[in-house]
């Protein structure tokens, strides 16, 4: 057992020392722990809290516009942008909900995650090309990890639906749990 001199600081080594915990042997932690270890910080979740239109075969920004928490104010729900401002790995997530209705079904469907504009993951479902069309609601995920190199850099989530008639029918689906973009910095 090591107590302090006084007081009820204890200091183990000096500035420079290296400290060794030897193989199998166990720290265990029953109170408060600082300055090891980490937090995933930037953690937000935003989500489309309006039934937005969807132009047949047009990239759209998705308006993800209310925030279910956002822990550091990185997200901007009126330019749909997440920017962490901090170098370093971060974990993205997207979610999209799409309807089209019932008498122009779709054939095609597309989300994907831009950083600065460019695309850096994306998933697409085809479902036919012509004749019978027989989408009416469906959802896509995508889930990626990228290094963000700068404090300027941010990540926003596009789509594209097709249908049958090639008319403004498609909609992305409103709601917390059906249509939003999440992310976090990792820890590293």
């Amino acid at each position: 057992k090591l107590d302090p001199q006084s007081g009820t600081s204890l200091e183990i080594g000096s500035s420079g020392d290296t400290i060794t915990i030897p193989s199998g042997a166990t720290i265990t932690n029953n109170g408060t722990q600082t300055g090891f270890g980490g937090t995933n910080v930037n953690l937000f979740r935003a989500y489309n809290n309006g039934s937005q239109l969807m132009n047949h075969d047009t990239d759209t920004l998705l308006q993800m516009n209310t925030e279910s928490f956002d822990v550091d104010a990185k997200f901007n729900t009126s330019t749909y942008k997440y920017t962490p401002a901090s170098v370093g790995y971060y974990y993205l997530n997207a979610f999209v909900f799409y309807n089209f209705n019932d008498s122009n079904l779709g054939r095609r469907i597309q989300v994907w995650i831009t950083k600065n504009g460019s695309k850096i993951a994306q998933n697409y479902q085809r479902f036919k090309d012509s004749g019978f069309d027989g989408l009416n609601e469906n959802s896509l995920s995508i889930s990626t990890v990228d290094y963000s190199s700068s404090t300027s850099d941010y990540y926003q989530v596009y789509g594209m639906c097709n249908n049958a008639n090639g008319s403004d029918t498609a909609y992305l689906i409103q709601g917390e749990n059906a249509s939003y973009f999440t992310g976090y910095k990792l820890i590293t």
